[in-house]
């Protein structure tokens, strides 16, 4: 998981760094608009922060989607829900999650000049909602943070690449934990 948070800040400080300059080969790129709505289906890694220690079951796989309305280039409104596989004591207990809040986001700017695939747009959100087990009813409200890059595609899509850690208040078994997601965004053009 380690490894994931490091690579994750990698991009995000070499992107940063990206859309500061203006000149040289890194540009803020004006043929991408950022669209009204976003749509993201996904495939998340998740690894929960087991109460009982005999719990030998993560990390956890699931699916995740997203819509988003933004404001403007820079800030948007996110709803998301997903689901997890998870396993309890060898017993299939899904994970569940509802979350709404705010993105903040770049506009995609241009790593590489000569290329149309090096588009690249860097954000971070703060979601709050719930997430719950299924055959226990567990859970109880979440805020997860998180941040994460959209690649621009010339095929009309971007792939995401997302780290988020949830913080989920309520009795039972630990149901926080980080999550490593990647996606498809379809929207931006």
């Amino acid at each position: 998981m380690k490894t994931y948070v490091a690579l994750l800040g990698a991009v995000l400080g070499v992107a940063t760094v990206a859309s500061a300059q203006t000149t040289g080969p890194m540009r803020v790129t004006t043929e991408i608009e950022t669209s009204p709505a976003e749509f993201t289906a996904a495939v998340l890694w998740t690894e929960f922060q087991k109460d009982v220690p005999t719990h030998p079951e993560f990390p956890t796989f699931g699916f995740s989607l997203a819509i988003s309305g933004n404001l403007n280039p820079y800030v948007g409104l996110v709803g998301e829900g997903g689901r997890f596989a998870n396993y309890d004591h060898a017993v299939l207990n899904p994970v569940n999650d509802l979350l709404v809040g705010v993105r903040v986001q770049s506009r995609f700017f241009r790593v590489h000049p000569r290329t149309d695939r090096s588009d690249i747009r860097i954000y971070g959100h703060v979601l709050a909602g719930t997430r719950w087990e299924t055959n226990t009813t567990t859970g109880g409200s979440a805020v997860r943070p998180g941040a994460g890059a959209d690649f621009h595609t010339k095929h009309g899509f971007a792939l995401r690449y997302e780290y988020d850690h949830c913080f989920v208040n309520g009795a039972g078994r630990g149901l926080s934990g980080g999550q490593f997601l990647f996606g498809l965004v379809f929207g931006p053009s």
